[in-house]
């Protein structure tokens, strides 16, 4: 480069920036400038990978869908009531993927499934509420040998605020082995993403396979559904649980099996349930607590869950956040085997603390109420901060 009006000495712009370490400045600006782009553009590829994976994203949106066609289908207008509108995104997507290659996250290997026999659907929404989405949801995991039939909704559906408690019950039932359970219902569980404010009880057995799903997620998992608070009932702590909880070793047992009203197939699922309960091993020392939470749930004289053993769940819980709760005196295990044990006819004790903590920690709520958007009805602003 020539300067015209000067001189005919060859003008270098390296020279001028050179003298101030300029041109070593901009240079080294564009290469950090570029390699944050590239961490960027890197970290947002292993969220989608992590977080918004096409079958991820699929589970999620078939969820809501079925469970918007199920409240459009209460209404009195509906004129296919018991006609599900079939869900047809994921056959269409499967279809792009097998003609265009792999989307974000297929190279992640997909959890199979392998579930057996069983009563029902591994995530069955048991009480619709009037409006979509609800306020609020709690999750019911079974209890052993149990179904979405565990919980009757002529009591349970009087959880409160009235009409705005999303109610699902999470059925575990149908494998031998606890961790390829863990790993499927874990999965099942991960398609509620709507951010709805959520709390989980798990009753018996139930209690434990919460727990283990909550740290699967905490450990890991992108999702904005954790729960807000978990509730454990007549479930000893998953340190204690295999040496405690062992039906089959009452001596009860045989003849609970060989009860005239235990049909063959009921008689294979529970022990499919036992192979299950069996199978767990706890894997968490030093790491063995959860971030939410937790209330534990007891009743006197339980002779698979006694007080202390409930109460152990306190070294899991952040602290401050443990209650312990009575509930009276045990039942006998003469129903064990139809998986309503303790939990058919909602306590109303339960109920009431359900709801309790369903307000006392809505995700939604700072300082106990929500946040104020302003006036809704004035006029738009010119300039937004």
């Amino acid at each position: 480069l020539v300067c015209p009006h000067r001189s005919s000495s060859p003008f270098r712009m390296a020279d001028v920036l050179d003298k101030d370490g300029d041109l070593v400045k901009a240079i080294t600006a564009i290469m950090k400038n570029k390699e944050y782009v590239y961490n960027q553009a890197d970290t947002l590829k292993r969220w989608c990978s992590e977080r918004f994976t096409t079958d991820r994203w699929l589970d999620e949106n078939e969820r809501e869908w079925y469970a918007l066609d199920r409240m459009c289908r209460s209404r009195a207008w509906a004129t296919h009531k018991d006609k599900p509108f079939k869900y047809p995104f994921r056959e269409a997507t499967n279809q792009m993927r097998e003609a265009e290659g792999q989307w974000v996250g297929d190279e992640i290997s997909t959890v199979q499934f392998t579930r057996g026999e069983a009563p029902c659907d591994v995530i069955v929404q048991v009480q619709i509420p009037p409006e979509f989405p609800a306020d609020h949801r709690v999750l019911l995991f079974t209890p052993e040998f149990g179904s979405h039939a565990s919980f009757d909704m002529e009591s349970w559906s009087f959880l409160e605020p009235e009409e705005k408690v999303d109610l699902w019950v999470v059925c575990w039932q149908g494998w031998t082995d606890f961790d390829a359970m863990i790993e499927q219902v874990t999965r099942r569980v991960l398609s509620f993403a709507d951010g709805v404010n959520t709390v989980w009880f798990g009753q018996g057995v139930g209690a434990l396979v919460a727990y283990e799903v909550l740290k699967r997620i905490e450990i890991g998992v992108q999702t904005p559904n954790v729960p807000t608070a978990l509730v454990v009932a007549d479930c000893p702590a998953p340190h204690d649980f295999a040496r405690l909880y062992r039906p089959w070793s009452l001596p009860n047992w045989p003849p609970l099996l060989a009860r005239g009203d235990v049909t063959d197939g009921r008689r294979s699922r529970a022990a499919a349930d036992v192979a299950t309960m069996g199978s767990y091993v706890f894997r968490h020392e030093g790491r063995a607590g959860v971030t939410v939470p937790v209330t534990a749930l007891y009743h006197e004289g339980d002779c698979l869950a006694p007080r202390e053993a409930v109460k152990a769940w306190e070294h899991l819980t952040p602290a401050g956040q443990f209650e312990l709760i009575g509930l009276g005196e045990a039942e006998g295990l003469d129903d064990y085997l139809q998986g309503t044990r303790y939990v058919v006819n909602a306590d109303p004790q339960v109920l009431s603390m359900l709801s309790e903590l369903l307000e006392k920690y809505d995700r939604w709520k700072e300082d106990g109420a929500f946040a104020d958007i302003g006036d809704t009805n004035a006029p738009l602003p010119d300039t937004v901060d």
